[in-house]
């Protein structure tokens, strides 16, 4: 049994809202050391409040205890719309579209070439007429063109570089010959890019006269 001096303490709200007196049976105590969770048992009497009156009054009452509820919601809400902001901006203006067109040094389409980041990672594909189209982050400078019976190409592509023109060569065999004389007449070769360059723009296969992506030679077996 509780006496009305402890449910009046707890439950303040007012002289009719549970009725409640010495004599009146049915009042249990759940916890005595929680007191803000004592459950009272009542026969309903027409001066009690309702159901959502005493919700209001929890909540006017209370707010600390709405307010831990209702703060972590908002704050989830805004931190996904920041999230989401976040990668709508960065896809939009984070990225730069390169496009071109692969060959080989004979000027036939290189075709099935495949684009890698310097990760390795795949992130295009040239078509059936050698011509791509890829999206990379900004901070991306340094692209792989490879492909089944074609030497790697790995070229540096400037900021102000958008239109990629690249000249694969095709994979060779040396026979009876040493990994340095191999090297030398692969150096050879990729000497003339410049002069390959400029005879596919004179047939209107390339749009520039010169190649706007920085090539380096790397030899096989480097001294």
């Amino acid at each position: 049994m509780v006496t009305l001096a402890i449910i009046q303490r707890c439950f303040p709200y007012s002289e009719n809202f549970l009725h409640l007196n010495q004599t009146k049976p049915g009042v249990t105590v759940k916890s005595a050391s929680r007191l803000a969770n004592v459950n009272f048992s009542w026969q309903k009497t027409p001066g009690d409040p309702t159901l959502a009156q005493r919700r209001e009054y929890r909540r006017n009452h209370s707010p600390d205890r709405w307010q831990q509820y209702e703060k972590p919601k908002t704050l989830r809400i805004k931190t996904v719309f920041f999230i989401s902001f976040f990668f709508c901006f960065f896809s939009v203006f984070g990225q730069r579209t390169l496009r071109g067109k692969t060959i080989d040094q004979f000027s036939e389409s290189a075709i099935g070439i495949t684009i890698f980041d310097k990760d390795t990672i795949k992130i295009g594909q040239t078509d059936l007429n050698g011509y791509f189209q890829i999206k990379v982050p900004k901070e991306t400078n340094k692209l792989i063109f490879a492909g089944v019976g074609y030497e790697w190409a790995v070229v540096t592509v400037p900021l102000e570089c958008k239109n990629l023109e690249i000249i694969l060569f095709l994979a060779s065999t040396y026979d009876f010959m040493t990994p340095r004389k191999v090297d030398r007449l692969r150096k050879k070769e990729f000497e003339k890019l410049t002069e390959l360059h400029y005879e596919a723009y004179k047939k209107g296969i390339f749009e520039t006269e010169k190649p706007c992506v920085i090539r380096k030679f790397e030899p096989n077996w480097p001294k």
